[in-house]
């Protein structure tokens, strides 16, 4: 928003209006490099609007608007050099300099009737030493300029000169095109962003959204809401995704309404499983749970087995395959964006730990029964917060507990990873089970991203009753995506 001067030089100027024509476009995305439909890209300056389509896309273009642009004054220097404005007058002039934070309070006030040709200077830091955005207004003579300052940590200053501040003098001036505008972004479930734009002529202009947690606990529509259901229904289906054909098992719920946000959980499988079984297992039983409580949801059971291993371990092509996956069904179905889960054991475990630490923009909470941090492929995390449940038996001998301190490598150093990056209390142990019975503990986290481990004396499992009919783990994984 902001021009940064370290130690630069600029002319008091004046306003003139010119025709010119606007064209403005680029593509709107998340985090994720996912395009966003139904964005609204607005000009504030022109009011001129655009909504994206499910490519993303935005263009803004007219022909022939009026724009604001400063000409310069080349016979006088200011200049801004570590918070001090200097002047450079070549003739004798009047100079007051005022500044004022941004209720318009006056905070200093420095007033010369007659300055002599030479050097004056305003020391703006003596008005304030914290990062606090100050309006400086300077008139010389008969000329006003008016700018805003903030003072940056690293010593060095970010400098704006609105349209607005400069008042004309009628003396003999330079002309130079220099915008002062805005466009703003919105879409539902994304934090409003605004982008300075200092030039009307801007071949692409990609802009990102950060996602934004409804704590209402409102659904988030998807792009697909209001559609009918059309080649996308229930059934296994092939999409093309980095290269590879990959597949997916779809169930959508009965008497489908295309107005209301379904939940959506995704279900990797395990080694020596295949999107077929995980179907036959209720989706981890995911889908009992939901039956019972009567709470529809979107199931997606994908397959693996691209390379030599379940899920791949050498590059990021499930990634792409997982967002690629996503892409479709938000723009197809009526998904609620803010309620999409993972959850998968074993190697399913290990790949729903991978999505965990780059898709937390995605994916509201993730659960993992068994997972490993290495044989994998783990992208450099981005150690952003999410709701994280996990699993871990004490006598499991594949996905360890504890496979390589030295190494950070195992279950624990999972559950540590969403610990750090969620910004809980980090406990000097973690409890684990010792008897017949499983200990589940509940860290302290923010509450909306908290972080479960349930311990147990067993070994490479994904289904523990401690000795009775109850599946814990699928009963608690179902209570704590519901808690979303």
């Amino acid at each position: 928003m902001y021009r940064r001067i370290i130690s630069g030089i600029f002319f008091l100027s004046v306003i003139t209006l010119n025709a010119q024509t606007i064209n403005l476009g680029g593509i709107i995305t998340n985090t994720n490099g996912q395009p966003i439909a139904n964005a609204i890209v607005t000009l504030s300056g022109q009011g001129l609007k655009d909504t994206t389509e499910s490519d993303g896309i935005f263009t803004i273009t007219k022909n022939d608007v009026s724009v604001l642009t400063l000409s310069h004054q080349r016979d006088r220097r200011v200049s801004l050099n570590r918070g001090i404005l200097e002047f450079t007058l070549p003739n004798p002039s009047p100079v007051k300099v005022e500044a004022y934070d941004v209720k318009g309070n006056l905070l200093k006030k420095q007033v010369a009737d007659k300055t002599l040709t030479g050097t004056y200077r305003f020391n703006i830091t003596d008005v304030s030493t914290t990062t606090e955005l100050l309006i400086i207004k300077a008139l010389i003579g008969q000329d006003e300029m008016v700018f805003h300052y903030l003072p940056i940590h690293n010593g060095s200053q970010a400098v704006r000169l609105p349209a607005e501040s400069i008042t004309p003098t009628g003396a003999k001036m330079a002309q130079s095109t220099d915008i002062d505008d805005t466009l703003e972004v919105s879409a539902d479930g994304f934090k409003t962003k605004k982008v300075a734009i200092t030039s009307y002529e801007n071949s692409q202009l990609d802009i990102t959204l950060e996602s934004e947690i409804i704590d209402e606990g409102a659904p988030c529509p998807s792009a697909g809401c209001g559609k009918e259901l059309s080649d996308l229904k229930n059934g296994t289906y092939k999409i093309t995704s980095a290269g590879l054909e990959r597949e997916y098992i779809i169930e959508i719920p009965d008497n489908y309404d295309k107005n209301t946000p379904y939940r959506l959980i995704i279900t990797p499988h395990m080694m020596g499983g295949d999107m077929e079984m995980i179907v036959g297992m209720n989706f981890y039983e995911m889908k009992t749970y939901a039956k019972k409580d009567n709470i529809p949801v979107i199931f997606v059971s994908p397959q693996g087995y691209t390379d030599s291993s379940p899920w791949r371990v050498n590059d990021d092509k499930d990634h792409v395959f997982f967002r690629d996956m996503l892409k479709l069904f938000k723009e197809k179905l009526c998904v609620d964006t803010s309620r999409i889960f993972c959850c998968g054991f074993s190697y399913g475990a290990m790949v729903s730990y991978s999505l965990s630490t780059a898709f937390q923009d995605e994916l509201r909470a993730v659960a993992t029964y068994a997972p490993a941090n290495w044989n994998i492929y783990l992208p450099e995390s981005n150690h952003k917060p999410i709701a994280y449940y996990q699993t871990t038996g004490t006598a499991d001998n594949l996905c360890k507990w504890i496979n390589s301190d030295a190494r950070k490598e195992g279950g624990k150093y999972c559950v540590l990873q969403h610990l750090e990056d969620n910004g809980c209390e980090i406990p000097s142990e973690i409890p684990l089970a010792t008897g017949n019975t499983h200990v589940t503990t509940e860290f302290e986290c923010d509450e909306k991203y908290p972080v479960v481990f349930g311990s147990h004396t067993g070994g490479h499992s994904m289904s523990e009753t401690d000795g009775g009919g109850t599946n814990w783990i699928a009963k608690e994984t179902w209570e704590f995506f519901m808690r979303f």
